[in-house]
């Protein structure tokens, strides 16, 4: 009869810590990229939509300029757009007023920063022709940066025309 033994074999089956931790580490290297390249197309989307609605405000106070909107008034206004860092502002008037109850602010996706070159950190149309007020050549542009580094600048020249780079 055969004697049977608990301890009959030496050989263990399974991982070591050091192997388990090795593979752990492989596979949270591997997510972090993944999360890293997952994330930055959605940082260009938000970005590219937000300078899609940036130059459609732009257009839509020009037109307002250019139509001589009264907007309850008695007489035709002019129309502007305000820049701040992490928003912009729709505004009526020769100046941008903060205390005016009829201005429109648009707030910024969390991430996204506004700069500009204007003077005043404003933009006004003209009435009827819709032309910059106070145009200077290399003071025209504004522009929106991602907490990725990503940027567009919008370049405006003094008819109001609005070219991205």
């Amino acid at each position: 009869m055969a004697k049977h033994s608990f301890f009959k074999s030496t050989k263990r089956n399974g991982f070591t810590l050091i192997e388990v931790i090795l593979v752990m580490g492989i596979f949270a290297i591997l997510a972090g990229f993944t999360t890293i390249n997952l994330l930055r197309p959605q940082q260009s989307a938000d970005l590219n939509s937000t300078t899609t609605t940036i130059i459609a405000d732009i257009k839509q106070q020009q037109a307002r300029a250019i139509l001589g909107e009264t907007d309850g008034g008695p007489a035709a206004v002019v129309h502007g757009i305000y820049f701040e860092n992490n928003k912009y502002t729709l505004f009526k008037g020769l100046t941008y007023s903060a205390a005016d109850p009829a201005n429109f602010v648009v707030d910024l996706s969390s991430g996204l920063a506004l700069g500009t070159t204007f003077a005043g950190s404003q933009v006004i149309f003209n009435l009827q022709s819709g032309e910059i007020s106070g145009f200077a050549e290399g003071a025209n542009s504004v522009t929106l940066t991602s907490a990725g580094g990503q940027s567009r600048t919008l370049t405006f020249n003094k008819y109001g025309v609005v070219d991205v780079n």
